[in-house]
């Protein structure tokens, strides 16, 4: 039999020792942990196309950080801002860095467009053209000429006689409406303060820890050396809500493993008095967690805080193993062994073990990311504790407790059992009647809650400011945008066409709906359109009629219509566009080649614009996806939580069949009864909280359905060695509702909302599980 333990103890050690040593290897190549909680979420069934379109642009935006630099004096702003650009520039931790458009910037747009100039028309002017308005063309281009704010001057004149170019570049819709070019910065004023644009893109992914520290140190530094009385800085991007949400997570670690460990160690040392169960209690739990990261990792690649958030939490359970040997340890006979002591405690802790696993298995159903992780961080975990009990623990512990007598918690325990022990079916009945009653109730009044804000909490100071500094410079941006897919550019630009026009026509009360690349570049057919309107127009009475009018010879006349008319027309390639700097503040649209021989670009929309109505316009036209990542992820939270509730009342279904047939009908029902009740007083309690059902309780719930079954086939095969089976159960529900309580302490809903129903759940199994031995008898 030594061998026996030998053997398993070898194999553990196998295990332990390649987890420890794969687990300083990571270590010592640095902790790739995953902050984005957009990656927590499934993956949309859409075309490959669309997915790397959407995850391009996704990307892209979440590496950019904005600032404005602010000073009650221009120039102090503008030079503030320069500073504070080349601070960042020799920090090496940005990919570029904009400040604005300088001189030689400002000519090449002119020059480049300038050679189009006839093909390239405003909304407003291209709509007179069409309906052969000339007369308002005509009288448009006086009121330009005698507009005293106007520039106008012979050269523009020349080229430009009806300023459908300058109307052209004058409309181009812009990011931020309120910023104008100052020196070559851009600059807004508001309160009589002036606010300088510097706008750069990180280098690595705004979601790497090591990421954020970095670049954040560099940040505050740079604005360290140029804040003063005088300066103010604003800031907005995804690093900042990245960087305080991975600080939340580092806080939520420490509180719920360094709380739920204290609380062990000190339930440990007053139940065993002694310090030997506390040491290997802890190693047990040490081993699972070091097993169930190394898997964790190596299986995905990196592991989210997310997952390590609810691993602290498997202290909880992981502990159990450890409490169920050293409980039927305390209260042994003298003629105790490990063997006997191992050989008491199996079965019980096995099927827990395996019920465990079928809860996070049930989880792991849910394609989602970030359930993928914790199922397998949970199974691995636990099994590595449940190996290090069985195999480590009887060869190691082998001398028996001496006293027990004076345990307060054994005390309370066997109290507990005598209660039910002595307690009549009458009152049990009562006791589920009532139970049933605060169910109803509690359903009656629950609500789901499918919005994906749920998932984190936001401050306050960083939604306002960027609030702020959006409505600074003038951006109604929000985070909905579409996908524009084609096989070639021109089809593409003609697409993005037709969906901004259709937007445009459709929400006239916003003023600038969209952002779009076929703006800047209309597509080869449009051009061709606006050249020949021009065309036509030229060749009627009202350009020589109006030449003259605002003092032309007949020669100049002459000279500037032959100048159009001889004009042939070049089509302007968005290929050319993209290679110019003319295209640099609007490239971040530009999406590129994707899966399939598809081009993507991607349209900008104003917050302002209902989707739903969105929706409803752009359906029918192909290759054209409105991207709405908050519905949609609200929409798949909902569908979810809908599916994994139909799979959770088919486990119930399963474990019941699973308890009939290792036990008798009778006893099955009343099994069932516990986690049954549990589960549905979890729900009822939130109902009547007035805390909204999500899939993240459906989840708690799960894992309710898997710990309050554990109870019960404790004391099922427990061997009418029920007050050792109690002690443990005991040490176990206090555990797991001192780590599931804290998760209720969290500041993010989702945790929140996970913890508490967790609490409650736990609290009802454990103070139902003795219904259990009123089909068995009752021996001390």
């Amino acid at each position: 039999m030594i061998n026996k333990y030998l053997i398993r103890l070898i194999i553990w050690g196998v295990i332990v020792l390649s987890s420890i040593i794969l687990f300083i290897a990571i270590i010592t190549k640095g902790l790739n942990l995953n902050t984005n909680i957009l990656a927590l979420l499934p993956n949309q069934q859409t075309s490959p196309e669309l997915t790397s379109a959407s995850n391009k642009f996704s990307d892209r935006i979440s590496n950019d950080v904005i600032f404005l630099i602010s000073s009650k004096d221009q120039t102090k702003a503008i030079n503030a801002a320069a500073k504070f650009s080349n601070l960042l520039e020799q920090s090496s931790d940005f990919t570029t860095i904009n400040t604005g458009v300088n001189q030689d910037q400002q000519l090449s747009w002119a020059k480049f467009y300038f050679l189009y100039r006839l093909q390239l028309l405003s909304n407003k002017d291209q709509q007179l053209l069409v309906d052969k308005n000339y007369e308002r063309l005509y009288q448009n281009a006086l009121v330009n000429i005698y507009n005293p704010t106007g520039v106008v001057n012979r050269n523009l004149l020349n080229n430009d006689p009806f300023f459908t170019y300058q109307n052209y570049l004058l409309n181009l819709p812009k990011p931020s409406s309120n910023l104008k070019l100052r020196n070559g910065f851009l600059v807004a004023e508001k309160n009589n303060t002036y606010y300088v644009l510097i706008k750069a893109e990180i280098k690595g992914q705004s979601f790497s820890l090591t990421t954020q520290t970095e670049i954040i140190k560099s940040i505050n530094n740079a604005i360290k050396q140029i804040k003063s009385n005088d300066i103010g800085v604003l800031k907005t991007g995804m690093l900042f809500y990245a960087n305080v949400g991975a600080e939340d997570a580092h806080h939520e670690i420490n509180t719920i493993g360094i709380g739920s460990l204290i609380g062990v160690l000190i339930l440990i040392i007053l139940t065993f008095r002694s310090i030997i169960p506390l040491f290997f209690t802890l190693f047990s739990i040490l081993c699972g967690f070091i097993a169930a990261f190394v898997v964790t990792h190596y299986i995905f690649g990196s592991v989210f805080l997310f997952t390590l958030v609810f691993g602290a939490s498997l202290i909880g359970i992981s502990v159990d193993y450890a409490f169920f040997y050293y409980s039927e340890k305390l209260l042994a006979d003298a003629n105790w062994t490990p063997k006997t002591g191992l050989n008491r405690i199996f079965k019980g802790i096995t099927l827990g073990l395996l019920n465990v696993v079928l809860a996070f298995l049930v989880i792991a159903i849910a394609p989602f990311p970030g359930l993928h992780q914790l199922a397998v961080f949970g199974i691995v975990g636990l099994a590595v504790s449940y190996l290090t009990v069985i195999c480590f623990f009887p060869y190691i512990i082998n001398i028996k407790s001496k006293n027990h007598k004076s345990i307060p918690l054994l005390w309370l325990t066997d109290k507990y059992l005598n209660l039910w022990k002595n307690i009549s079916t009458k009152k049990i009945i009562l006791i589920l009647l009532a139970l049933v009653i605060i169910i109803i109730a509690g359903i009656y009044k629950i609500k789901p809650n499918d919005d994906i804000h749920i998932l984190q909490s936001t401050p306050k100071e960083l939604k306002d400011e960027e609030q702020q500094l959006k409505n600074i410079i003038g951006s109604n941006i929000g985070l909905s945008y579409i996908i524009v897919l084609a096989k070639d550019d021109n089809t593409l630009l003609s697409e993005a066409n037709n969906v901004t026009n259709i937007i445009r026509n459709n929400f006239t009360n916003i003023k600038n709906p969209l952002i779009s690349i076929s703006d800047y570049v209309p597509n080869l057919e449009q051009q061709q359109q606006n050249y020949n309107l021009i065309q036509n127009f030229i060749n009627t009475k009202y350009p020589e009629e109006y030449l003259k009018q605002i003092g032309f010879s007949e020669a100049q006349q002459v000279k500037v219509i032959d100048k159009i008319k001889t004009t042939k027309f070049k089509p302007l390639e968005l290929s050319a566009w993209l290679d110019k700097p003319v295209s640099e503040q609007m490239r971040f649209l530009w999406l590129g080649d994707q899966p399939n021989d598809y081009k993507a670009l991607a349209i900008a929309l104003s917050k302002d614009i209902d989707i739903i109505k969105l929706q409803s316009l752009l359906s029918s036209i192909d290759n054209v996806y409105i991207v709405d990542k908050v519905s949609q992820i609200s929409d798949i939270f909902g569908h979810y939580r809908n599916i994994i509730s139909y799979i959770m009342a088919i486990v119930f279904v399963l474990l019941w069949l699973g308890l009939t047939v290792r036990y008798s009908f009778r006893k099955s029902i009343v099994y069932i009864v516990v986690p049954l009740l549990s589960c549905f007083i979890s729900i009822a309690f939130l109902g009547l909280l007035n805390i909204p059902l999500t899939l993240f309780s459906i989840l708690a719930i799960i894992l309710v359905l898997g710990i309050s079954m554990d109870y019960v086939l404790f004391l099922a095969e427990s061997h009418n060695r029920f007050s050792s089976t109690m002690l443990a159960l005991a040490l176990s529900a206090i555990t797991t509702i001192l780590s599931f309580g804290l998760l209720a302490l969290s500041n993010t809903p989702a945790i929140e909302y996970f913890g508490l129903t967790v609490l409650i759940g736990i609290s009802v199994a454990f103070l139902l599980a003795p219904i259990a031995i009123k089909v068995q008898g009752y021996e001390k």
